[in-house]
């Protein structure tokens, strides 16, 4: 270990040298406040959303949203708080279903944690559903049925500043219910499902390998979903509340509208059952799909040295045609669903007209609009209900995905002990051919044990069973409780510096320190890197070489002087003085410090010195005790040792060879001084998102299929804009007929009862042509977005394999499979349905602008300014949502690499082993506080734009009623009706354009991500084949290098200078 007093550092400051610089106190991003939050204002301004008016506002000025302008995370929704919570629920759920015999459920779960948000929210969610469906045609029916009146009265102003109210109290009810579904329980998901994922991962086996398809693929896929979902419980209750007044104001003939409704919502509800199934099946392909990415990107080393590339491409590629199969299928389902939806009222209502008129019922205009005002309110119910059934069945089975995952049983906690290791009868198995036996091992406290066998032998089994991972199928294995420390065979090094990755969170002890980095022969190390125990560690570890690694990880293993030190082959990194000088540290942590060490070797000159071996042989302890012992039985390690090509005391006398400097296995201090810049920093977006993103989208749908989807829309839409001003003509002329007979001015030559055969054909023909031209548009759509999705994910990757190995090493494997996971996730299944619904939106808006200024031409004015208004919101929401989203974008890689650096290897041995779950929770929760604390605000911009829109609404049909009630013109009361009737359906509209076309322009934002690795941002090999190619090389197989000088990539300072050789076939 050396002499203290020989050091030039005093007692005080043992490890001063290795410190280049001091590290300010870490700070959790997450918790930077500006001072904005739902936790520190009053009442209304939750309720009003006001609140985020200066950071949305904000967004008319500044280039770009920085984290630190972000209100923060409420506290009850950060992981620190939710996930003792989350932990304790699931294993009282366990509990509860293995007494009740049935599978436990993460539903339960959520809703044992979340009840108080769920019910707040279903209570916001009846008011709306009263006022949408209720209130609102209550008062528009008293609204027309008062204009009989000879003169303009009081009681016209109250119900039109009634119906004024309402509009905001709709708004209010809408905009809150949406704050808990969606903001609230959507982070409450969020958090709690990752906690849990991320709890598990520690106790898993090292067998599991599908944590990061469930937290990318459905944990942060479904929550997305909530932006929808919310809408679910709001129109369950309109739809109660539509069909009691509908029967209320038409009488017993709404049962044919109804009946009409009803078979529609169970077409859509069975269509949302077959997505169900197709649903899963596109996860399943995802998670292949993402499965083969990962464990390309982690072997990308070997890929490309055997030039695989282009076979990993193909496979890559069929996984994503099928996984683009079933998407496709799920789309054309989702939206047949959505298009019934959307047209199911119009249909029902023409329906119902009809055949009131046919039962020669009175077309009265009062009832008529107010009946044509439910079932238009009933749109967002009965559109929402299939989607929001169709992303519950989604959820569900993401949460049974999770729940199974989370049921599976973990490894197997150790009997334990004073101290030392002791296994009788042991059988241990992975489940497959292979079975561990040890009949009898021990391995006492202040002992040297070695393990040692051929390749195969089950060196590295042994370790893993002593260790609880392997399963034990019989005997007992004991352990010393809560005292060990292992080194795994592969280096385990995650991002942060040297000092974070030997600490991992422990209290730091100057002494300790010094003696685990002295022990590790990690000393030399430190004095060369610049920045001393501070130097940056990449992931997969890049700025250190493969011994530096692994003396990081023994380091790790010493720290804390454990009771049971475990090292499975530590020196096979190294050269032979630096293996010399950590084998003398095991000796001395064995005898001196009183640990019990258990290390695999296949150094056998190291052999005479310990003070146990255990030979394995076949997967069988078939030997075991001291060297002299065990060589003199004549067995295994005698025929292995007179085998090997060392002769023992040669190796021992070169055991005793003097320490030599490690720094021949250290990157020269030139190279280290880039260590501070390991990875290129990821590319931050600013302002608008690029035309061309929008272009290359377009592009890859196909100019055609665009073109074509977007004019059936418009002319679908034309049609429902149609069919509602022919039936005010047709009401019109019937109201016409009934005032005059009941007047007895019917004469013959006088007009007579409207014709049927002609305004019922003509009426019922628009409707159902607006369902034919709406299915049309989805089909084109759902064919091109898809035909979109697969083109992009294909150049991505044949661009990514293309990039060579150096790239892979400046850039995490997290922000790769982000955008392959997460990103493309959000292009496939967000951003093709936004896209769609903003197109659809933007129709039916103008079409209702279009026949509010034929029936009121005043009104033009009004709505010239509730425009600008309405723009200005979109402009102010959408350069802050985009910025949020930006943000949590950003956040979410590092996510997704915390997640792996947890799963990765023998990283979950490590950190289970060792007790360090409590720190990788840490970590791990600081960084989805901060993905989380983006989202939550991104979701509560949507809010604040729901009450603007209401307010914009607000204004038009205030302005509208007053200018038809008091203005200098006279209207009828069906042109009233009808200009109402679309006020009333404005909010709905500029609502869900506004939320669909700034939800559509986030996902661009994620769109524009995966289009990095498109363009320049991904370096590019030479083409692997070019025409010049001669298929006969090489013809043998000499190795020739003159002067060669060689860099791990472009920037750094070489590895290699001035090398020649020359290797002969």
């Amino acid at each position: 270990m050396g002499d203290k007093s020989t050091l030039p550092y005093g007692e005080e400051n043992l490890c001063g040298q290795w410190f280049a610089y001091k590290n300010e106190a870490k700070r959790d991003p997450s918790e930077d406040d500006n001072g904005v939050s739902p936790e520190n204002c009053n009442a209304l301004s939750r309720l009003t959303m006001w609140w985020m008016s200066p950071l949305i506002f904000g967004g008319l000025k500044r280039e770009v949203l920085s984290g630190s302008e972000a209100p923060k995370l409420p506290t009850e929704f950060r992981l620190e708080n939710v996930a003792p919570r989350a932990k304790a629920a699931w294993e009282e759920e366990v509990e509860h279903s293995r007494a009740a015999g049935r599978e436990p459920s993460m539903l339960r779960v959520l809703w044992s944690m979340w009840k108080g948000t769920l019910i707040k929210g279903l209570l916001w969610s009846s008011v709306q559903g009263v006022v949408s469906t209720v209130v609102k045609p209550l008062l528009l029916l008293l609204l027309i049925d008062s204009l009989g009146a000879n003169s303009i009265n009081a009681t016209q102003a109250y119900y039109l500043a009634g119906l004024s109210l309402t509009l905001i109290a709709e708004g209010i009810s809408t905009s809150t219910s949406r704050q808990y579904f969606n903001d609230r329980f959507g982070s409450a998901y969020l958090v709690t499902c990752s906690s849990l994922l991320h709890w598990k991962a520690h106790t898993a086996s090292t067998l599991a390998s599908n944590e990061k398809a469930i937290l990318g693929g459905d944990i942060i896929k479904t929550y997305e979903s909530f932006k929808q979902l919310c809408l679910l419980p709001m129109s369950c209750f309109s739809i109660i509340c539509g069909v009691i007044m509908l029967y209320v104001t038409l009488g017993w003939v709404c049962s044919i509208g109804l009946a009409l409704v009803f078979i529609i919502l169970l077409v859509t509800l069975y269509l949302a059952k077959i997505t169900k199934k197709v649903e899963h099946k596109a996860l399943m392909a995802a998670d292949e799909r993402i499965a083969i990415t990962t464990r390309i990107i982690e072997g990308i080393k070997a890929i490309k040295y055997c030039a695989w590339e282009q076979n990993f491409l193909n496979t890559v590629v069929d996984s994503r045609h099928v996984e683009t199969e079933y998407i496709q299928q799920t789309r054309m389902l989702h939206m047949a669903a959505v298009q019934l939806g959307r047209s199911s009222p119009i249909l029902a209502a023409a329906c119902t007209f009809i055949v009131l008129a046919l039962m020669g019922g009175e077309l009265n205009p009062a009832r008529i609009f107010a009946g044509l005002t439910i079932f238009q309110a009933l749109r967002l119910a009965l559109t929402s209900t299939p989607i929001g059934f169709t992303l519950s069945a989604t959820i569900v089975v993401s949460l049974k995905r999770l729940a199974s995952y989370l049921a599976t049983p973990g490894v197997e906690q150790r009997q334990t002990c004073d101290e030392g290791v002791r296994i009788e009868n042991g059988r241990f198995s992975w489940g497959g051919p292979f079975t561990l036996k040890v009949d009898k091992m021990e391995a006492e406290k202040g002992t040297l044990t070695a393990v040692v066998g051929q390749v195969g032998a089950g060196k590295t089994s042994l370790i893993s069973a002593i260790l609880g991972d392997m399963p034990m199928k019989e005997g007992t294995a004991m352990v010393a409780n809560d005292s060990v420390g292992y080194a795994p065979q592969r280096a385990f090094v995650v991002c942060g510096s040297i000092k974070d990755n030997i600490l991992m969170g422990r209290e730091y002890d100057e002494r300790r320190f010094y003696d685990a980095v002295m022990g590790a022969a990690l000393d030399a190390d430190l004095d060369i890197l610049p920045a001393g125990a501070e130097t940056a560690i990449g992931e997969r570890g890049i700025t250190l070489s493969g011994g530096q690694q692994q003396r990081v990880s023994v380091a790790r293993a010493l720290y804390s002087v454990p009771k049971v030190l475990v090292l499975d082959d530590p020196l096979a990194a190294v050269d032979s003085s630096v293996a010399a000088k950590i084998f003398d540290s095991l000796k001395e942590y064995a005898h001196d410090k009183g640990c019990c060490v258990i290390v695999s070797l296949n150094q056998l000159h190291f052999l005479p010195e310990v003070d146990q071996i255990l030979v394995l042989s076949n997967g069988t302890l078939a030997e075991q005790g001291t060297y002299a012992a065990v060589m003199a039985s004549q067995g295994v390690l005698h025929t292995f040792v007179t085998d090997s090509e060392r002769i023992i005391g040669a190796s021992q006398s070169q055991s005793k060879a003097p320490v030599a400097s490690a720094a021949a296995n250290t990157k020269t201090d030139d190279e280290q001084k880039t260590a501070a810049s390991l990875f290129k920093s990821e590319k931050a977006d600013r302002g608008e998102v690029s035309k061309n993103v929008y272009k290359e989208y377009v592009t890859s749908m196909g100019t055609f299929n665009t073109v074509f989807g977007l004019v059936m829309a418009q002319v679908g839409y034309i049609f429902m804009g149609f069919s509602d001003r022919w039936l005010a003509i047709w009401i019109q002329k019937d109201t016409d007929y009934h005032d005059e007979k009941a007047l007895n001015l019917s004469v013959p030559g006088n007009r007579t009862a409207p014709e049927i055969t002609l305004y019922a054909p003509v009426y019922g023909g628009a409707c159902v042509m607006l369902v034919v031209c709406l299915i049309i548009s989805s089909a084109f759509f759902s064919k091109a977005t898809m035909q979109a999705g697969r083109t992009l994910h294909n150049l991505v990757l044949e661009r990514l394999l293309h990039a060579p190995v150096a790239w892979y090493q400046e850039t995490p494997s997290g922000r790769i499979i982000s955008r392959l996971s997460s990103d493309l996730s959000t292009v496939d299944n967000f951003l093709s349905q936004f896209f769609e619904h903003s197109i659809s939106f933007a129709c039916t808006i103008l079409v209702l602008f279009t026949i509010m200024i034929i029936v009121v031409p005043p009104v033009a004015i009004v709505l010239a300014f509730s425009a600008v208004l309405y723009l200005f919101q979109i402009k102010a929401a959408d350069a802050t949502n985009r910025d949020l989203k930006r943000l949590s974008n950003h956040a979410m890689g590092p996510v997704l690499t915390g997640m792996a650096e947890t799963t990765n290897g023998q990283g979950r041995a490590v950190l289970r082993v060792m007790n360090f779950s409590e720190h990788s929770q840490t970590s791990f929760g600081d960084k989805i506080n901060l993905m989380a604390r983006y989202s939550f605000l991104s979701a509560g911009v949507i809010a604040w734009q729901n009450m603007w829109c209401y307010a914009v609404a607000t204004l038009i049909s205030t302005s509208t009623g007053v200018y038809m009630l008091w203005g200098p013109s006279s209207f009828s009361s069906t042109s009233l009706g009808l200009a109402l009737t679309y006020c009333f359906l404005l909010p709905y509209f500029l609502l869900y354009f506004s939320f669909t076309f700034s939800v559509m322009r986030v996902c661009m934002t994620s769109l524009e991500r995966l289009l990095h690795y498109k363009g320049e941002d991904v370096t590019q090999e030479p083409e692997w084949h070019v025409p010049s190619d001669d298929p006969s090389w090489p013809s043998k197989g000499d190795i020739q290098f003159e002067n060669v000088m060689l860099t791990y990539r472009e920037g750094l300072p070489p590895a290699l200078k001035n090398v020649s050789l020359d290797i002969r076939a």
